[in-house]
């Protein structure tokens, strides 16, 4: 509920949103600081993460961009462990359990290391 309370902060403070449209505004100084730090995040990677550059991926072989994925989502994780922990905790668990079931389903290591 924590992350609908800091969206509710965030949509109020930030968004003009009127506090009784937002069913779950809580406007406790501790919502509107992660609001503060939602704006921050965004700010910084853009919007759905337009600011990041991702130019060096173009050359990089398949199991490589694996393992630049896996190594910046857990660098991204960090920063949203701050803010939502057990959200972020279920997410990386569903990132690495699905992105391992992929892999072995839709290719093999061989596939990989040939490219």
């Amino acid at each position: 509920m924590t992350e609908w309370k800091s969206f509710g902060a965030f949509a109020v403070k930030y968004l003009g949103l009127a506090t009784d449209a937002m069913p779950f505004y809580d406007c406790s100084r501790y919502y509107k600081r992660k609001s503060d730090k939602i704006l921050s995040i965004i700010l910084e990677k853009g919007n759905f993460g337009q600011n990041v550059d991702n130019s060096y991926m173009a050359n990089a072989t398949p199991l490589k961009r694996k393992f630049i994925t896996i190594w910046r989502q857990l660098k991204e994780s960090m920063t949203f462990f701050r803010l939502f922990p057990l959200d972020t905790l279920r997410f990386l668990g569903f990132f690495f359990v699905d992105g391992f079931e992929r892999t072995k389903t839709t290719t093999t290591f061989s596939e990989y290391h040939n490219t």
